[in-house]
């Protein structure tokens, strides 16, 4: 068996080279980029009472998005069946 040897480099259009001592035939396809709008929502969310959607479905997102934990400040509320307890 023969081996070949190969660097492909490239974004949308790849080049490269092969060596070695056979032929290699065939095609080479790449998918093609698809050009996506940025997210330019928030970046940075607190937890909420209320769900929150970070709308970015279909969107190219170019920084994390980071979710902060509950403040210190946010009452918890407990219910054991019988006594409601706000700590």
């Amino acid at each position: 068996m023969d081996i070949l040897i190969g660097n492909l480099s490239g974004s949308e259009i790849l080049s490269g080279e092969l060596s070695g001592n056979s032929t290699l035939t065939g095609e080479l396809k790449a998918p093609k980029q698809v050009d996506r709008p940025i997210y330019e929502g928030a970046h940075e969310i607190t937890p909420t009472e209320e769900v929150q959607i970070l709308e970015t479905e279909g969107k190219a997102v170019n920084e994390n998005i980071v979710i902060n934990p509950i403040p210190s400040n946010y009452g918890r509320i407990t219910w054991d069946g019988r006594v409601i307890t706000v700590s």
